[in-house]
């Protein structure tokens, strides 16, 4: 079977369709690159190539139902590249994921890539290698950069700082007394960031320099899961960029294929 790999080849949005050099049907042993345009796939040119890597695998995401994967997906789509899907359900009582997850990480949590010899964990981490690996520059300002020091500083900010007071909030919860002597403290926290956040977004689409990047893709869990579990209703910019992202094609492609998402409407 030929093996195929997706990805836009370069700013202009075009996808790149490789070949397998091992392929016998090829009249000689290289390899062939189809350029083709994003508005409606049609062919422009071709071109004979040597150097394409020898890859016979895919990128996998590990993906468990109503998580922090979801944004994997929504990464891979906007960036064109193929992938595999490997699909865990959470336990129907506890929320847990399964433990088929520990054949594939000691923590047996989700998101895991796994890429040739490359297993990835961490939301973010993953993200970062597939900006780096696979997207050929997009989605992410140039290094050196004082708009890439933004840029970090958003990737790191996203579940090291604003996702901690809405797990509080989630686990708090389910006490017997909705942990009633942390609220206020937690709720603090809750205004403290999505505050900060929707400041951020004051006159303004995207967090990194008004331009789309994976950072957006990263900080999108925080106002999804701060809509179902504090409201939005005090953070206009907030709410309006999660229109946004929601109306984007690449997010609406990944919801199709990493199902049902509690968090993404």
């Amino acid at each position: 079977m030929t093996f195929i790999k997706y990805g836009r080849h370069d700013p202009l949005s075009f996808f790149a369709i490789y070949y397998d050099r091992h392929d016998h049907n090829l009249p000689a042993p290289i390899s062939e690159i189809v350029l083709l345009s994003a508005a409606g796939l049609t062919p422009t040119y071709n071109a004979l190539i040597t150097d394409v890597p020898e890859n016979d695998y895919m990128l996998t995401i590990h993906h468990l139902n109503n998580s922090r994967s979801q944004r994997v997906l929504w990464l891979l789509e906007e960036l064109g590249v193929e992938y595999d899907i490997r699909n865990y359900q959470r336990d129907s009582v506890t929320s847990l994921a399964p433990p088929e997850l520990f054949e594939v990480h000691p923590l047996g949590k989700s998101p895991v890539l796994t890429d040739d010899k490359n297993t990835v964990i961490e939301s973010g981490a993953i993200i970062d290698y597939i900006v780096r690996h696979y997207g050929g520059g997009r989605l992410a300002p140039q290094a050196g950069t004082s708009a890439y020091e933004n840029y970090l500083q958003w990737m790191h900010y996203a579940e090291g700082s604003a996702m901690l007071p809405l797990m509080l909030k989630m686990y708090t919860g389910r006490l017997p007394d909705g942990g009633e002597l942390l609220q206020p403290r937690i709720n603090s926290e809750l205004d403290n960031h999505l505050g900060f956040m929707d400041r951020a977004l004051e006159n303004q689409d995207w967090f990194v320099g008004n331009e789309f990047s994976a950072a957006d893709i990263q900080l999108s869990f925080v106002p999804q899961v701060g809509k179902l579990l504090y409201g939005l209703e005090n953070f206009s910019n907030l709410a309006a960029f999660l229109d946004r992202i929601h109306a984007r094609p690449a997010y609406q492609r990944a919801h199709e294929r990493g199902g049902p998402y509690a968090y993404g409407s």
